[in-house]
């Protein structure tokens, strides 16, 4: 099991567990509408590359904001695991800059992902793939390996509210004036991404279960299925 956030003891542990519903039993494979990680809880400060090296089986994006939405049940709960974000999570994005169509290859600091032909020179989409897998390359990079996208329509070109795809839970559409009860607030860069999706809070928005970044973040956490 992943070491556990802060001061939580073994007791606390198995308490957490049943205040999540978490059993021993085998649970529903991921992608089961009905899925509840067995998960650990670890605070980080990797990049993201060295992250994904270890594989540490991530919990999908769906499957965090499933239990983000668990844990708002219980106020303690949310208080001790509040510090585990954000969290990088196992669902994989790339996109091109605002307004620009998709290249040959999306390379983001040390990570690096050839972009199929059949998606290049397409504008504002992005391309999502669960469970990230890479490989180190011998100059000292990471190429992702994943063949298989999910392509999410009219991606944003800007931070805000947007309504979420409902399969990856990743905003797309036209910017809302207000929030709604499917709607989320996106943070991306403003150039291109490749990398993980990260939940967490923001300067801009204090909920935890909001916000998406679909950006490189310099300090995060893990939620990791046991």
């Amino acid at each position: 099991m992943s070491r556990i956030l802060g001061n939580m003891g073994r007791k606390n542990w198995e308490s957490l567990k049943q205040d999540l519903g978490i059993s021993n039993e085998p649970r529903a494979k991921p992608g089961d509408d009905d899925f509840v990680p067995k998960v650990g809880y670890s605070k980080i400060y990797y990049d993201y590359a060295a992250l994904l090296e270890q594989n540490p089986n991530l919990v999908s994006h769906p499957q965090l904001r499933k239990l983000i939405a668990e844990m708002l049940e219980d106020y303690d709960l949310y208080k001790e695991l509040y510090k585990a974000f954000p969290a990088a999570t196992g669902t994989g994005i790339a996109y091109a800059p605002p307004g620009e169509p998709l290249q040959q290859v999306i390379l983001r600091k040390d990570i690096y992902l050839e972009i199929p032909k059949k998606y290049q020179n397409t504008k504002d989409i992005a391309l999502v793939f669960p469970d990230i897998k890479i490989r180190r390359t011998e100059g000292k990079q990471f190429e992702v390996l994943n063949e298989e996208f999910y392509v999410i329509d009219g991606f944003p070109a800007r931070n805000g509210w947007y309504n979420v795809d409902q399969k990856h839970m990743i905003p797309q559409g036209d910017r809302l004036i207000t929030t709604g009860p499917s709607s989320l607030y996106l943070v991306r860069e403003e150039g291109e991404y490749v990398g993980p999706v990260v939940g967490g809070p923001n300067g801009e928005c204090e909920d935890v279960t909001n916000v998406v970044y679909a950006k490189r973040v310099k300090q995060f956490g893990t939620i990791v299925r046991s």
